[in-house]
């Protein structure tokens, strides 16, 4: 219904003014009832309230629903394109996107609380999908093309199979085995290692077994300790038993006179399936007493 407002006239003269009557009366109280929300019966799809941003608009900017849906719509000829509405049971749903200008949360205040767009105390600020009520496990961008977490990383269901650790460790269920950096430049092993081939820049350490597969199996050696010349010195390795194919060779080496200076680097070269040449590389400005070590496999 749409109210037409009565104009008022002061009785002056006498006999003038508006008439306070039943009929003004009651127009009065129905004007009041179209102003007041109140409880009314009403069709799910027929509209209860809209609004129009202009009159001579055909289609509402705003309606509510017999059921309490909400449309909107740009007005003028255009028909709604965004709803809110129950969809079942505890269930809001809208059928276009929903945009907050901060997060979203899920969930709230329980231990299955998640956040969804949270900025919170990361490493790195950023957009991130936060885990729980103490916001305490999170997963975030960190930057172009790279997503990053500050916690542990669990992958596979429980016991789960692998965890990815803060300390840098890769650690297998039931967890008596992982990989990790045990100090600067080495990568170590707990428990048992079996591999066909190793491959390494550097030392193996193993804090177990180590078994090898590949044709010749695994052999080792060293390079005993000897005045090495600035730059490339090279010495003949031969394998104790021959491979079948050419293997894996891993080098090391060190100074051996305590004496600081820059590092010292080696490589395998000319690996046939009878020896290498075991090439030490003495960067001091000075001859140096080095020695070294090798595994084959």
């Amino acid at each position: 219904m749409t109210y037409v407002p009565t104009t008022w006239v002061d009785d002056v003269p006498a006999g003038t003014g508006t008439p306070l009557n039943a009929a003004n009366l009651n127009h009065l109280e129905a004007g009041v009832a179209a102003a007041l929300p109140g409880s009314s019966a009403v069709a799910a799809n027929t509209g209860v309230f809209s609004n129009k941003l202009s009159a001579s608009d055909v289609q509402p900017a705003f309606q509510i629903m017999g059921d309490g849906k909400l449309r909107w719509g740009p007005g003028g000829s255009t028909p709604f394109d965004t709803t809110l509405y129950r969809s079942a049971v505890n269930s809001l749903k809208t059928d276009s996107q929903f945009r907050a200008a901060q997060y979203v949360r899920a969930w709230d205040g329980t231990a299955n609380q998640v956040l969804l767009g949270w900025n919170g105390p990361q490493s790195v600020d950023g957009p991130a999908i936060s885990f729980g009520p103490a916001n305490d496990a999170a997963i975030y961008r960190l930057g172009a093309g790279q997503l990053a977490t500050d916690g542990a990383l669990f992958v596979g269901p429980s016991p789960h199979q692998i965890q990815l650790s803060i300390d840098g460790g890769i650690y297998f269920a039931p967890y008596d085995t992982a990989i990790y950096r045990s100090s600067a430049g080495v990568v170590s092993l707990i428990n048992d290692l079996t591999a066909r081939h190793i491959t390494a820049s550097g030392n193996v350490t193993v804090n177990g077994n180590l078994t090898v597969s590949g044709s010749g199996g695994v052999q080792k050696g060293s390079i005993p300790s000897a005045a090495r010349a600035q730059g490339i010195n090279d010495v003949a390795v031969t394998f104790p038993t021959p491979f079948a194919t050419a293997p894996a060779v891993v080098t090391n080496v060190a100074y051996s006179d305590g004496i600081n200076g820059n590092p010292a680097t080696s490589a395998p070269v000319n690996i046939t399936t009878t020896g290498f040449t075991f090439r030490m590389q003495n960067a001091d400005s000075q001859t140096r007493n080095m020695r070294g070590w090798w595994i084959a496999s």
